[in-house]
């Protein structure tokens, strides 16, 4: 069984392989926050972040799994933030498929909410994946 914490690669790959987060982020896509190290030189960027994992059990074992992951575009302006944070959904929702070796079958898209913080706006989505865990 491939270990189901590693659904980051997923997200990353969708990530870049989106010609607008890429070039609009230059690439800077981050796991977790604590790697934005300088917002200035770092931005705008995309991070992203596990909130979850739960398994689904069928029959004896648990075949799929639910990844909860916050996926967040920043930004220094508001505007900038708004425009990379549809670049992220139209990258992310509703994508299936075998993607970094993992069988996803739905990424959905649950939540957005606005954030501000040292001087840069953030956008924090909330996505579920439903994964394969048993291959």
């Amino acid at each position: 069984m491939d270990n189901p914490n590693s659904i980051g690669r997923v997200i990353k790959a969708l990530l870049l392989e989106s010609e607008d987060v890429a070039r609009m982020t230059g690439g800077r896509v981050f796991p977790i926050v604590a790697l934005v190290q300088n917002p200035m030189r770092d931005t705008p960027c995309v991070v992203y972040t596990k909130t979850g994992l739960t398994p689904a059990g069928v029959k004896e074992f648990p075949s799929y799994g639910l990844a909860s992951v916050t996926v967040s575009a920043v930004a220094r302006s508001y505007q900038d933030m708004v425009v990379l944070s549809g670049a992220v959904l139209n990258a992310l929702a509703e994508k299936s498929g075998d993607i970094e070796g993992k069988s996803i079958k739905r990424i959905a898209w649950r939540d957005a909410r606005d954030n501000y913080e040292d001087g840069m706006f953030i956008q924090e989505m909330d996505f579920e994946i439903k994964m394969r865990m048993d291959e």
